[in-house]
């Protein structure tokens, strides 16, 4: 007759261990994490100079994708925040939209 074992949830070990212990794992996920970034903006980048023929705006393009970046991953990582920065955040992007045109009043 087989033995019944006890049903654990995947990745039941993992939260058993202590935080100092998954420290190094986190600091190594986010060295990882910038290296990706750094690798797939400076492509981005590298093919727009070549694309656009002007290094100040393929240049120019990747520091906004890297700000673009920078701004998720902070988002990502403020949990109990991040749905009131993300719709600061748009509201400012579509302020500064609405602004830059000319603020029309609908009148002609």
């Amino acid at each position: 007759m087989r033995s019944i074992r006890p049903v654990r949830p995947v990745g039941w070990r993992s939260r058993c261990s202590s935080a100092a212990h998954r420290a190094p794992e986190h600091i190594a996920l986010r060295r990882r994490l910038a290296i990706r970034t750094f690798a797939c903006v400076g492509l981005i980048a590298g093919y727009l100079v070549r694309v656009l023929q002007s290094a100040r705006l393929g240049l120019a393009f990747g520091a906004a994708l890297g700000a673009l970046y920078a701004m998720l991953y902070a988002l990502l990582q403020a949990e109990d925040y991040s749905l009131l920065g993300g719709a600061l955040l748009l509201f400012a992007l579509l302020a500064r939209l609405w602004l830059r045109r000319g603020a029309s009043t609908g009148t002609a």
